[in-house]
């Protein structure tokens, strides 16, 4: 991973596309996962979506939990 990368991913919140990597897991699941309330994010100005990264640490923290939802998400 790049330097730039890493700085990026160490934000509190993240775009999508950093979101992804940091969780591995496609845009689309993340971007399913903050509509469906499982991840907290908010939207920029511009409608684009930041996702707090702390939800997704507690999102999968161990948790059986976060792979039967990803299941019910159909992924």
């Amino acid at each position: 991973m790049s330097p730039v990368v890493s700085h990026r991913i160490l934000r509190r919140w993240l775009k999508i596309s950093d979101a992804s990597r940091y969780a591995g897991l496609s845009p689309k699941t993340i971007k399913r996962m903050l509509t469906k309330g499982y991840l907290r994010g908010e939207r920029t100005p511009g409608g684009h979506w930041r996702v707090d990264r702390e939800s997704i640490d507690e999102y999968f923290s161990g948790d059986q939990k976060a792979l039967e939802i990803v299941r019910s998400l159909g992924l």
